[in-house]
């Protein structure tokens, strides 16, 4: 509803909205979100970030990326989760963990059809060779990894 009236009334999403709540009755009196404060107190650690996304599974958006798109064979795929080394990033990106030494995750690879990144405030720690495969840059090609696990390239 909100978009129809932004477009018919040629008017921006505030407005839009004040529109809306005289239609309905209502009055908007201030917004419910604030931002951050700047020094970023409300922001979950890396660790908590890592947890609060799911594991990807067959048919995921995550999935399908790397498995449709990457051609990841699924045992890969399988044991890179099992592994804790993967979770389904957002706008059907993923995320592949960076660990330290007792593996605490300090970071992680985001990819996605048309994305591309690391997490913000994150270290990048070299990371397992699952999560290697998973994120194949320009040094690793899809075959290499393939074979790693037992696999031969994919025609």
């Amino acid at each position: 509803m909100f978009g129809l009236v932004e477009h018919l009334d040629h008017v921006g999403f505030i407005e839009c909205a004040k529109r809306v709540a005289d239609l309905v009755g209502s009055t908007i009196t201030e917004p419910e979100w604030q931002p951050l404060e700047p020094d970023g107190g409300d922001e979950l650690s890396l660790p908590h970030r890592w947890q609060a996304r799911r594991r990807p599974w067959p048919g995921s958006s995550t999935w399908r990326y790397l498995n449709g798109e990457r051609w990841l064979p699924e045992p890969l795929l399988r044991a890179a989760i099992k592994g804790d080394h993967l979770r389904e990033g957002p706008y059907g990106s993923m995320w592949a963990a960076h660990s330290d030494d007792v593996g605490v995750v300090t970071g992680w690879e985001a990819r996605g059809p048309q994305y591309r990144g690391f997490a913000s405030g994150g270290n990048k720690i070299f990371p397992s060779r699952a999560a290697y495969c998973v994120a194949p840059g320009r040094h690793r090609s899809r075959d290499r990894c393939h074979e790693s696990r037992g696999h031969r390239g994919v025609a």
